[in-house]
């Protein structure tokens, strides 16, 4: 039995890139993907302004969610879903998401990829989360995160952080009990390993 937390932005989802391409369409700015991002929340692409903006349309979007690029191929979400029907397993797909019905697209979105009845849990507290549900493996893009579900569980629940430019830092506290990962395929490997 395990019990297994997908972050869903920079993990499942191209968030990166539906965010500047949303950003040229709007203000002309630059596209680029997660793998070229190189700072945790910073586009030098946009003025301050230009960025909420990018926002505030993000959140009065009914499609925005709905719509994003996969960040990893459909093998790896018919594996997903494999794991997920196997008795006892429980997968949550965590995100913190907001705006017009944020949930409904997420599930949808998942849906979409064949992930059948997905729970989708909206929080930015992912350690808090991980504790409460007993996660056995997390991965994430964001490394605060990986390293809080790692803290917040007491290290009984093995931590990932899907690895890009922009959570490189390696003087992170807590950066050494978490494990990076190029591919969600090598998560998916560990999951089924341990």
């Amino acid at each position: 039995m395990k019990t297994i937390m997908f972050d869903v932005d920079g993990v499942l989802a191209e968030f990166i890139l539906s965010f500047t391409t949303l950003g040229h369409t709007l203000h002309g700015t630059s596209i680029y993907t997660s793998h070229q991002h190189r700072a945790w929340d910073v586009f030098d692409c946009m003025t301050p302004v230009q960025y909420g903006e990018v926002w505030k349309h993000i959140n009065n979007s009914a499609e925005f969610w709905r719509t994003m690029p996969a960040a990893t191929s459909q093998d790896v979400f018919n594996e997903i879903e494999r794991i997920k029907q196997q008795e006892g397993n429980v997968a949550y797909f965590v995100t913190a998401r907001h705006g017009v019905r944020a949930k409904e697209q997420t599930e949808a979105w998942l849906r979409d990829r064949g992930i059948d009845n997905p729970t989708v849990v909206m929080t930015k507290a992912k350690g808090e989360l991980a504790k409460a549900v007993g996660a056995h493996f997390c991965i994430d893009d964001k490394a605060t995160n990986a390293w809080c579900v790692h803290w917040f569980t007491d290290g009984k629940c093995k931590s990932y952080l899907r690895d890009y430019p922009y959570n490189a830092d390696p003087t992170m506290i807590g950066s050494s009990h978490v494990r990076r990962v190029k591919t969600v395929e090598e998560f998916l490997e560990e999951v089924e390993r341990s």
